[in-house]
């Protein structure tokens, strides 16, 4: 018994139709917001593992203002003994390195992590439950919620192996020490075509588990849910294509 759990948790990944139909309390509320809190902990700790590998290649430096420097403006009406005149001496610029610019950048936007993930819930339980309605499925919306939310795990998990492969490419891609080399390399055809084509692949696996899940939550036939899963799929490579 003891072995079960981890091998119900690979079924959802290789045999998803198996895992839903074997786990029942798989579409309980408990289990739901465990599977969306793993992938929010797996996705924000591989988006800060790429962050930190991106900024350790820009070692080039830049000329940013003085943050601890008030404005030539408010230096000239201080007077002289107030206690921020020592702070107008201070150079009105510093040299600091591009990649810990870069680093402060991206830790600053990890609140979106969160953010992203509740939203991608929300717009792929209502996507799910329109398709599969048209296709004659039955059964409560928190099903088809709690489809969406498992479906979010291979998500989680090919972007952390992504993290990994990149940790192996960059030492070897011999990518300018500069942000705007960076940026260079990442829309060169083979970068950009390698990430669509993950991107891509990512979508594949989140609607293999998607139909899966449907068959049980929403009591549609396999093609049916195939093709309720596949509808959102479509949309969501789409837009990929588009941004």
């Amino acid at each position: 018994m003891a072995g079960r759990v981890p091998m119900s948790l690979l079924d959802l990944f290789v045999r998803p139709r198996r895992f839903f139909r074997e786990r029942p309390g798989a579409f309980a509320l408990g289990p739901v917001l465990a599977a969306l809190l793993v992938a929010v902990v797996v996705l924000t700790v591989a988006y800060l593992a790429i962050g930190r590998l991106f900024a350790a290649e820009l070692t080039a430096t830049t000329t940013v203002d003085n943050p601890n420097r008030p404005p030539d403006w408010h230096c000239a009406n201080l007077p002289d003994d107030s206690p921020v005149t020592d702070r107008c001496d201070e150079p009105e610029t510093l040299e600091r390195r591009e990649g810990a610019l870069l680093w402060e950048a991206w830790t600053g936007l990890v609140f979106a992590i969160p953010v992203g993930v509740g939203f991608g819930w929300l717009c792929y339980g209502v996507g799910l439950h329109l398709t599969s309605a048209l296709f004659g499925g039955r059964g409560p919306i928190t099903r088809t919620f709690a489809v969406a939310a498992w479906g979010l795990l291979p998500v989680a998990l090919g972007v952390a192996l992504a993290a990994v492969a990149l940790a192996l490419v960059l030492p070897a891609a011999a990518i300018p020490p500069d942000l705007e080399g960076l940026v260079d390399w990442l829309q060169t055809p083979t970068v950009s075509t390698a990430t669509l084509a993950f991107g891509v692949a990512l979508s594949l696996w989140q609607g293999a588990v998607w139909y899966g899940g449907l068959t049980e939550a929403r009591d549609l036939e396999p093609p049916s849910a195939a093709l309720a899963a596949g509808a959102v799929v479509l949309v969501d490579v789409l837009w990929r294509l588009v941004l």
